[in-house]
């Protein structure tokens, strides 16, 4: 069960309802490209528990507003938790390896409790510092030599050096 006990802040962010959706797609982008953070939707802004009301859909319609209007797509938790007897529903966003995440095409990240749109400028810097890790060049974890097929290692050499000398002309 989540608690909250903080009011929000630059991880922590509450909507009374998902009539500010549109909010809330800002707030992923701007939690993606930071430090990630969770929206509490049905709580007020003195953390008050509202809660909201959750139709058979709900959850299914934030997920689709959020894969259509975020660029690239994000995927955060979304769960509903019961709170002094009242449904909250909890988003909660990573920070994102492959910045800027953009949301209706604009930039935002967090700062304090608000989500700041970013300039040209802001979004290139997040380009520049953004994690560049493709999933080729990635360890993968409990991998080891004995998974290495040593005829498949002797063929690529071989096809490579019959190759290379093809290239050489070059």
């Amino acid at each position: 069960m989540v608690t909250i006990r903080a009011d929000e802040s630059e991880t922590t962010e509450f909507k009374t309802s998902l009539a500010e959706w549109r909010d809330v797609i800002e707030t992923i982008s701007a939690f993606s490209n930071k430090n990630g953070g969770t929206i509490f939707i049905g709580v007020g802004d003195k953390c008050e528990i509202i809660g909201t009301d959750i139709g058979k859909n709900t959850i299914e319609v934030l997920a689709n507003q959020i894969k259509q209007n975020i660029d690239p797509v994000v995927y955060p938790s979304i769960h509903i938790e019961n709170m002094d007897g009242k449904q909250v529903i909890v988003v909660d966003v990573g920070e994102y390896e492959q910045k800027p995440v953009f949301a209706f095409s604009r930039a935002f990240v967090r700062v304090g409790k608000s989500n700041q749109k970013l300039g040209s400028d802001g979004i290139r810097n997040l380009a520049l510092n953004s994690s560049k890790v493709y999933w080729d060049s990635r360890a993968c974890a409990g991998a080891g030599l004995e998974d290495i097929d040593e005829a498949k290692v002797e063929w690529f050499l071989d096809e490579r050096k019959r190759t290379q000398g093809e290239m050489s002309g070059c």
